[in-house]
């Protein structure tokens, strides 16, 4: 018995395509990544070589014209075509190629490196708070890896780790990690207007128009645009934005996919958009309001700041404070006369509450969740002692 076959054994049958989501050390692997390491495997029989390195795993990613990873190569303006042709010059270069294998013939141990990747992408979603891993963060993991020939290649292309990043945040609006009722499972104390559910409705159907399997905050900006007669349509035209030019922008700065499943309530919300959720909430305490409109919503996707709705905002001249001011100036109220950050104060105390709620009652949370708690906790601990 070879030890180490058996661990390269293990190895393609935790990453081997399956009916359900497979998990390694707390994090799941998408379908599509899956699905790009299955090419990565047939990618390495067709070059006659009895392996699967970081180069195969490129191949596999350029295959999948759907996957983040390929938007993420073409928003950097990478041309595939080429970097298929220097990967296949270097594997000829260094002969290693060989005689083409049998398809059927997959069962290629893993390269000390490949599996260097997969334990970077698992890192670089610890970093960024993810439990699932998409194509786009094993990309990542792939350019860190820096010495094999995947990252050699996406190099001598002008690609950087930190442009990736910055660019795969952006275009995939990050993993979608919560459903929309856990997304909304806080909003229990707060009244959400019908206009904000119909706006919410009309951020699904945007996003199974564009393709997309999940709400982000462009598609929220989109449902606002869409419905175009709440308060924040009005604060909006007050400010002199032209709605359908916002929609517009929008469309061409998104990648459309071509999934085609029909908008429904099981669309999973972005970190993003479940952040927007909860400032819309924070807003309406702040503004000692009653209930969630569509006024807060806008405030929310403002106070994000990092999401496309907010840069898109941003680009056409709206900011926080201005948006508020006609906020209240339509409504015909004033700001709270307590201190703004006397409210926060209380968001804060109510969040930590929840979150050691969470550990109370977790008989064994795993080790990433309670890395992220503990992260959180200790953000809002710095925000608290910096109030007076």
């Amino acid at each position: 018995m070879d030890p180490a076959r058996d661990l390269d054994r293990n190895f393609v049958a935790w990453v081997t395509p399956a009916p359900v989501e497979y998990s390694m050390n707390g994090y799941n692997f998408t379908h599509s990544v899956r699905k790009v390491l299955q090419m990565a495997r047939e990618e390495a029989a067709s070059l006659g070589q009895p392996y699967v390195g970081t180069e195969h795993v490129l191949l596999g990613m350029i295959r999948d014209d759907e996957c983040v990873a390929t938007a993420v190569l073409k928003a950097l303006e990478v041309d595939l075509g080429h970097i298929r042709q220097k990967i296949e010059d270097t594997v000829r270069q260094r002969g290693k190629g060989g005689r083409a294998m049998r398809r059927g013939d997959l069962d290629l141990p893993y390269t000390s490196r490949a599996k260097k990747v997969l334990e970077l992408a698992m890192m670089e979603a610890r970093e960024l708070n993810y439990r699932n891993i998409d194509t786009g963060i094993l990309f990542l993991g792939l350019l860190r890896e820096e010495k094999g020939i995947a990252a050699q290649v996406l190099t001598d292309a002008g690609v950087t780790l930190e442009r990736a990043r910055a660019e795969a945040l952006r275009l995939a609006e990050r993993e979608p990690l919560s459903k929309p009722e856990a997304a909304t499972s806080r909003a229990g104390r707060y009244n959400f207007t019908d206009r904000v559910r119909q706006i919410l409705q009309l951020a699904r159907e945007e996003a199974a128009r564009l393709g997309h399997e999940y709400v982000g905050t462009e598609h929220i900006l989109l449902g606002l645009v869409r419905e175009g007669e709440g308060v924040a349509a009005a604060v909006l035209t007050n400010l002199n934005v032209d709605l359908e030019a916002i929609a517009l922008v929008i469309e061409n700065r998104v990648v459309k996919g071509k999934g085609g499943r029909a908008p429904g309530p099981d669309f999973p919300y972005t970190v993003s958009a479940k952040r927007v959720l909860e400032l819309a909430m924070t807003e309406t305490h702040d503004l000692n309001h009653s209930y969630v409109g569509s006024e807060h919503l806008l405030l929310g996707l403002l106070r994000e700041g990092k999401g496309l709705a907010a840069e898109v905002l941003t680009d056409a001249g709206v900011t926080l404070e201005q948006a508020r001011a006609e906020t209240l100036r339509l409504l015909g109220s004033e700001m709270p006369a307590e201190p703004p950050e006397q409210g926060r104060r209380a968001v804060l105390l109510t969040r930590m509450r929840e979150l050691v709620g969470e550990l109370l009652g977790s008989a064994a949370p795993d080790a990433a969740r309670l890395i992220a708690i503990a992260t959180e906790l200790r953000s809002l601990l710095d925000e608290l002692a910096g109030m007076r």
